[in-house]
């Protein structure tokens, strides 16, 4: 295991460094001169001047890459001139309020998706199945800022369950309870999506279980249905799905963007939006940074978790 580990974050290394350098050229394809545009009315020649030397804006396109790199390795991401601090604090304050709602949304996807692959194949023709498959159906089809939308008009203006955006009240505390409530809408409309996705995967791949040669014979043995639906067929399938569960927490943290856009969650999502608003170059490109390396991080531990599980990827 500790062999396959190694290998795994050999492979990321490579990755990670296409990552960096396509978000670096992205970064200097945006129009306009990313010095005038932070400064904004204070763009005076001669503090323009100071900044792009500040920024090594002035150097060769390799040399400012291999500078930002360098940095980054260090761990400077610079300064975030639209706020005036640190780009590194501010991403990694941030970060934590997204990684509440991610793990929300992502929790969502687990219950509802696992839950309903495994009602989808225990009962493939009744009516309830029908019922679920339709319901599945239409997570997949609704995009996650409409539902959240939907939400926040029925349950937090028509009918006054539930907050409609936020991480805590402005009068009520930072209590447990009082972000839990902020938190059941944006995480229902986050993980809705990725828990139908869920769902469809499961299923196919209980089905592919129990049309296996293995599970007639624990039929033909007498093996209650119970037993072999969930210790054969849920956890041979649970471990089929696992990547794609790696794939659905990606999703759920980089969807965060316009979710808490929606909700005023105060995460690395709205942040980046605002940053762009700003034409904070240095902010967008921490956070876009440190959402794709978790991105791959979170890929990593599902391909360790699937190769811990399943003994013939041991061979």
């Amino acid at each position: 295991m500790t062999a396959y580990i190694f290998k795994r974050l050999l492979y990321m290394v490579p990755v990670l460094l296409a990552v960096t350098f396509i978000l670096f050229v992205l970064m200097k394809l945006v129009p306009g001169d990313a010095a005038e545009a932070m400064l904004g009315p204070y763009a005076t020649p001669e503090n323009v001047e100071r900044l792009r030397e500040d920024m090594q804006l002035d150097q060769p396109f390799f040399v400012q890459y291999f500078g930002w790199l360098g940095d980054i390795v260090r761990g400077d991401l610079g300064t975030a001139y639209s706020l005036d601090r640190p780009v590194r604090d501010e991403v990694l304050e941030r970060f934590g309020a997204t990684l509440v709602l991610a793990g929300g949304a992502f929790l969502v996807c687990c219950l509802l998706g696992l839950g309903a692959g495994f009602f989808l194949a225990a009962r493939e023709h009744g009516t309830g199945a029908k019922v679920v498959t339709l319901m599945t159906l239409a997570g997949i089809s609704l995009p996650s800022f409409w539902l959240g939308l939907l939400f926040i008009l029925l349950f937090a203006v028509e009918l006054h369950w539930l907050p409609a955006g936020g991480m805590y009240s402005l009068f009520g505390g930072e209590t447990l309870g009082d972000l839990l409530r902020h938190l059941v809408l944006p995480s229902l409309a986050l993980g809705l999506v990725a828990a139908a996705v869920t769902a469809r995967l499961m299923r196919t791949q209980m089905l592919e279980v129990l049309s296996q040669g293995y599970i007639r014979t624990a039929r033909a043995k007498g093996l209650r249905e119970a037993k072999v639906l969930g210790k054969h067929a849920f956890i041979n399938g649970f471990i089929a799905v696992i990547p794609v569960l790696g794939l659905q927490a990606g999703y759920v943290l980089g969807g965060a963007v316009y979710i808490e856009t929606i909700f005023q969650w105060p995460g690395i999502g709205r942040m980046l939006v605002q940053a762009i608003q700003a034409r904070d170059l240095l902010l967008v490109q921490g956070g876009v940074l440190l959402v794709g390396v978790s991105y791959l991080f979170i890929n990593l531990l599902a391909d360790v978790l699937q190769h811990a599980l399943d003994p013939r990827l041991k061979q």
